[in-house]
């Protein structure tokens, strides 16, 4: 009798040890996609710098758990980004122009691992007033002063009720000549303002009506390539003046490169 429960006290063991899972810790750190940058189409110019939106992402079996973004100003130290969130996965930035920024990430999941650093490429801000030797102007451009304006003024083209708009007003135009891989128009929008066509590199994109609202140094649209490179944008009056909304402006043009 000992031996038949000695037997199956060793069975009912055995069976046990054999249906039971074996649990392993993962200790596999997230899978991260390195920062991107990128101008937003209604986002507003501040006074002195460049909004950008910065993006990045993370995937992993066991879930995230948070982020940390660095960013890097021109040659300084990597300096912590404070989130919104511990999850967030986007944040805008105001960039100052001529400086260069780079940004770096990494995340950690549910259970404890951690990345190592996804860094991003390194890319200058930069903004043309509407003064700058960048932008040439078609004939009957001047400029006006425009409170809120990037650089205190815009140029214009017809202003005043309709004063000197007329059919020679439509075609006018303002072209920024750059290297880089984004560029923005911006421009206020207003009740007075008129139908503005874009074209980039020479190829016709897309008609703008800034007729609606009351914004300045709002970024009104945004063109973007995979790599930098030599390119231009050209902006045009898009057709005849109304002596109600007469006018069409260049505040600034902005480039990511």
């Amino acid at each position: 009798m000992r031996s038949v429960t000695r037997i199956s006290l060793t069975l009912a063991l055995a069976l046990t040890a054999v249906a039971a899972p074996v649990v392993r810790a993962d200790a596999s750190p997230p899978t991260v996609v390195a920062p991107t940058h990128r101008l937003v189409v209604g986002h507003r110019l501040g006074t002195n710098y460049i909004p950008s939106r910065i993006s990045w992402s993370a995937s992993d079996f066991d879930g995230i758990n948070g982020y940390w973004l660095q960013e890097k100003v021109d040659s300084g130290a990597w300096r912590t980004v404070t989130l919104p969130t511990k999850t967030t996965t986007s944040v805008v930035r105001a960039l100052v122009s001529w400086h260069t920024y780079q940004y770096q990430v990494k995340a950690s999941d549910l259970v404890g691992n951690s990345s190592a650093w996804a860094v991003g490429p390194a890319f200058v801000a930069v903004a043309y007033d509407n003064g700058s030797s960048a932008i040439t102007y078609s004939s009957g451009w001047y400029t006006r002063t425009l409170s809120g304006a990037y650089g205190g003024s815009v140029r214009t083209r017809c202003y005043g009720n309709g004063i000197g708009c007329n059919t020679s007003a439509v075609g006018a135009n303002a072209k920024v000549t750059f290297y880089g891989r984004t560029v923005g128009y911006v421009a206020p929008r207003s009740a007075f303002t008129w139908l503005v066509n874009v074209y980039v590199d020479g190829v016709y994109q897309t008609q703008l009506d800034l007729s609606g609202g009351n914004e300045t140094r709002r970024i009104n649209y945004v063109y973007a390539w995979s790599t930098p490179g030599n390119h231009n944008l050209t902006v045009k009056f898009a057709a005849i003046p109304s002596p109600y909304r007469p006018n069409m402006n260049v505040d600034a043009f902005v480039v990511l490169r």
